[in-house]
């Protein structure tokens, strides 16, 4: 890594931050393509900001936590980084998860 990018990147605290410094520097670059779909870096902070606000709305404090059960999606990372915003814990569940012990071990 260069010595300008090292710099750049410990000018900034969090993940977060780095999504908001991408989003005003290159803001219609793509951040990444999922399923054929390409979002760009000002979409992911834009989604990403909306998420945060609804966790906000909703209530929830910082180290709450936020789980998600989902398939793979490109959602998963507007989510991921809306957590970051809210200084919140994403908790992704595994879609295919099975018990361990039988289903009787899952009880109350």
């Amino acid at each position: 890594m260069s010595e300008s990018i090292a710099t750049t990147f410990t000018n900034y605290r969090t993940m977060a931050d780095m999504l908001c410094y991408q989003a005003r520097r290159r803001a219609q670059h793509t951040a990444m393509i999922f399923a054929g779909r390409r979002t760009t870096y000002a979409e992911l902070n834009a989604r990403s900001n909306q998420q945060a606000q609804a966790l906000l709305s909703a209530g929830l404090d910082k180290q709450d936590r936020v789980a998600i059960l989902a398939k793979n999606s490109d959602q998963f990372f507007e989510l991921n980084f809306a957590c970051w915003k809210t200084d919140t814990v994403l908790v992704p569940v595994n879609l295919r998860a099975r018990p361990r012990y039988g289903h009787d071990h899952f009880r109350w």
